[in-house]
């Protein structure tokens, strides 16, 4: 998104960045944290600015990818403790870098081609590598939304902790098997307290599924059937 730093002192404020809300149970949900923490806790939102689009009157998107980024360096000063940082990045062996996402359990990185000019759009100059796992999770109901993508809500295992949302297309082969199962196994109320019915048809905790999703604290995010 586009946000006005009015830390930074600019005629033509505009760099593209990207916020945290520094919560202890970060949600699946970004927008929904952001304006929790917005109204809530503003002293908990940082914002990481990634790209500079214009300075000052001047248009950068023609000007190549290191020297934007090398201007808005120039412009965040380093301080621990400001709510505005400078999203830094390595120039380093893609894979090597991923490995080491990996081993630190993060979400995945995104990489970007150094002399790349800025396009709006879908564009080949940056790519992003996803840190997707695999696991198994109980079924806590069975929808369709009005665009018809099958949705899921999905629990942990164990102590029954909700575990997020999914998105679970069944094999055509296998959506007469799935709908007998659902229907054997509906019940009236949520296995969870608190849950919203709206157009979901309740399971019994009982159905077992595997599903791959981005490997993150929290709720589940980016979750999809293997």
């Amino acid at each position: 998104m586009y946000a006005i730093l009015g830390a930074v002192p600019l005629r033509d404020r505009r760099p593209a960045s990207v916020s945290h809300a520094k919560t202890a149970s970060p949600t699946s949900m970004l927008c929904a944290a952001l304006r929790s923490a917005i109204h809530r806790a503003r002293h908990r939102l940082v914002f990481y600015a990634f790209e500079l689009l214009h300075l000052n009157g001047r248009d950068l998107r023609r000007t190549p990818l290191q020297e934007r980024r090398a201007a808005l360096r120039k412009l965040i000063e380093f301080d621990p403790r400001s709510p505005i940082q400078f999203s830094d990045h390595d120039d380093c062996d893609g894979a090597v870098f991923f490995k080491a996402a990996v081993d630190l359990e993060l979400e995945g990185i995104v990489s970007k081609r150094a002399r790349s000019l800025h396009r709006g759009g879908p564009s080949k100059n940056w790519l992003k590598t996803k840190n997707m796992v695999e696991g198994e999770f109980i079924l806590l109901d069975t929808e369709v939304d009005d665009r018809g993508i099958p949705g899921r809500l999905l629990a942990r295992d164990g102590e029954l902790v909700f575990a997020g949302p999914a998105i679970l297309r069944p094999p055509s082969h296998a959506r007469a098997e799935w709908a007998g199962k659902f229907s054997a196994m509906s019940n009236e109320k949520p296995a969870l307290k608190g849950m919203r019915r709206g157009k979901a048809q309740w399971l019994k905790p009982q159905i077992r599924v595997r599903a791959q999703h981005l490997k993150a604290k929290g709720n589940l995010r980016h979750t999809k059937h293997p």
